[in-house]
């Protein structure tokens, strides 16, 4: 498993280029304000920081599953790599 964690939204279509069914893709920062339309063709699993969902006022109802940094941490050490999208 390779995890994409997404920084920029102007990276979004490079990154989605790439993603596989066995990937992961996390999103940070600017890209914890991506609406879901925007990720609807993602191949794998969606994931959004909660602090990231907080700071940007995202809602609950939003279909990306929320991972606290403990998470994060995890699923940087479950992944055989990992790719920083700035």
């Amino acid at each position: 498993m390779l995890l994409h964690m997404l920084h920029s939204r102007a990276r979004l279509p490079d990154c989605l280029a790439v993603l596989s069914a066995q990937d992961a893709l996390l999103l940070l920062d600017d890209a914890a304000k991506l609406d879901e339309s925007a990720l609807i063709d993602a191949p794998c699993p969606v994931m959004l920081l909660a602090s990231d969902d907080e700071h940007h006022g995202a809602d609950s109802s939003r279909p990306f599953r929320c991972i606290d940094v403990d998470e994060w941490v995890s699923l940087v050490f479950r992944s055989q790599h990992s790719l920083t999208w700035n």
